[in-house]
């Protein structure tokens, strides 16, 4: 008997068997993922953080801007920018595990939610990827130095939570700036 998945040849046409019902779901989840995951650094998008995130309260919250990027673009190329923001959600996915996200929220501002940990523990951990990004980046043999700053708020139970938590960390985030970057502030 033919099963999902079997592979065979007529002449010089080659087919796959495939159930109706496991090709809908497969396409419905590819669709799904295209809506919630971005596509240049493969982590979940604002979207996906406004759909999931009140799943996940009380959470710290950790917004990350890469200093000076608009200039280190400008000097090095926006490819060049690219593969550093393609290389830190790479080594952000080393240190982040689910339910902890990461979401791109905006050009080279990047989320972090870390469910169930107190402010305390947000600082804590942005302090360590602070660390994890002040090591170069190599692209193509080449290492580039960048730096970010990070803003740490919680987000607590609440009718505008989300919002909430986004402007106090933003406010941190800008007060890590101010601070002479390269610094978390919680």
């Amino acid at each position: 008997p033919i099963q999902h998945g079997d592979r065979f040849h007529i002449g010089r046409h080659r087919f796959q068997f495939l159930i109706a019902d496991d090709v809908a779901r497969a396409l419905d989840e590819d669709r799904y993922l295209r809506t919630v995951m971005d596509p240049l650094t493969n982590v979940f998008n604002r979207r996906f953080f406004y759909l999931h995130t009140p799943r996940v309260i009380p959470a710290a919250l950790l917004m990350l801007d890469l200093d000076w990027f608009k200039s280190f673009n400008d000097q090095h190329g926006h490819l060049t920018g690219d593969v550093v923001l393609q290389q830190l959600a790479a080594r952000l996915r080393e240190t982040v595990s689910w339910p902890e996200l990461i979401v791109r929220y905006g050009g080279e501002e990047l989320l972090v939610i870390l469910p169930g940990h107190s402010l305390a523990q947000g600082i804590e951990r942005a302090e360590a990827i602070r660390q994890l990004v002040d090591e170069p980046f190599d692209i193509e043999g080449q290492a580039y130095a960048v730096t970010v700053s990070i803003g740490v708020a919680m987000i607590r139970p609440g009718a505008d939570a989300l919002n909430d938590a986004l402007r106090a960390a933003d406010r941190n985030l800008q007060g890590a700036k101010e601070r002479g970057r390269n610094r978390v502030v919680g």
